[in-house]
């Protein structure tokens, strides 16, 4: 029996075109999408209760921790830049989680941040970074 592994890709809003595959991620907060429903209240000001209105679904970040590999310290800035630029700030975005080898975690999303962690790896050959994306944003 093999192990399986989910790989996350990141794709253009028409939802065919890869644009970069995260590697080695090794924490994702939460681990699968999220539906969290939202609803207007409107409270009745001259007698008692109120009516609620059901809405879509909230908003919510979702975090993958990760680290980049390469040979040498210029090869790892480049690979630093390279995931920076592409996945673009601002830029309607899929989320492509596999969770199995037949089904995929598929989310809107836009990219809010990438952190390096600079406290692991040494900035030599290995680089932690935390990357976050807003969901169901657009």
């Amino acid at each position: 029996m093999s192990s399986f592994y989910p790989s996350h890709k990141i794709y253009a809003s028409n939802g065919t075109t890869l644009l970069y595959t995260i590697e080695d991620v090794m924490e994702r907060k939460p681990v699968l999408s999220q539906t969290i429903p939202d609803f207007i209240t409107y409270e009745n000001l001259r007698s008692s209760g109120e009516l609620q209105v059901q809405g879509g679904n909230k908003a919510y970040d979702m975090t993958l921790y990760a680290r980049l590999h390469a040979s040498d310290y210029t090869g790892l800035m480049v690979e630093l830049e390279t995931l920076t630029t592409a996945i673009p700030i601002n830029t309607n975005l899929y989320l492509k989680i596999d969770k199995s080898n037949s089904t995929v975690d598929q989310i809107k999303v836009k990219r809010l941040s990438i952190d390096v962690d600079t406290t692991k790896g040494n900035l030599r050959k290995w680089c932690y970074y935390t990357i976050t994306f807003r969901c169901l944003s657009w």
